[in-house]
């Protein structure tokens, strides 16, 4: 199913008697129906300036970790971001990555790559004992 998406101009005021450029803005939002629920993305200033979701037929060669047919290490260690499978700090790397990639703390940018990262550490843990 194919998500609508409504774009709302939004001005804050701010409350402060002496702030002389109130209102604040405009601020653009997305708002979006998922599972029965409306939400929100902070979109900033400019309306266009994140790009607009992919198409779900986008496929991208990245997203054969997901596929159990398709998936290799050589994939999996690609999308982590090592050249070898030879490495200590696996979890530490693991977690700094997947920090600054989660959907929560990286507003606007694209949730597919956090999944694909956390598939490739579960590709790969399966393998190593890194957990």
């Amino acid at each position: 199913m194919k998500r609508t998406y409504w774009y709302v101009r939004q001005y804050i005021r701010c409350g402060k008697r002496s702030c002389k450029s109130c209102p604040h803005g405009p601020y653009w939002y997305r708002y979006y129906r998922h599972c029965g629920k409306m939400h929100s993305q902070y979109l900033g200033k400019d309306r266009y300036a994140k790009e607009p979701p992919r198409a779900p037929d986008e496929v991208s060669r990245l997203d054969d970790i997901f596929s159990k047919e398709r998936r290799s290490m050589k994939l999996a260690l690609e999308i982590f971001g090592y050249e070898t499978s030879n490495f200590s700090d696996g979890k530490k790397h693991y977690r700094s990555v997947a920090a600054k990639l989660h959907p929560d703390r990286n507003v606007g940018g694209d949730d597919r790559d956090f999944k694909r990262f956390v598939a490739a550490w579960e590709y790969i843990c399966f393998f190593h004992d890194w957990d």
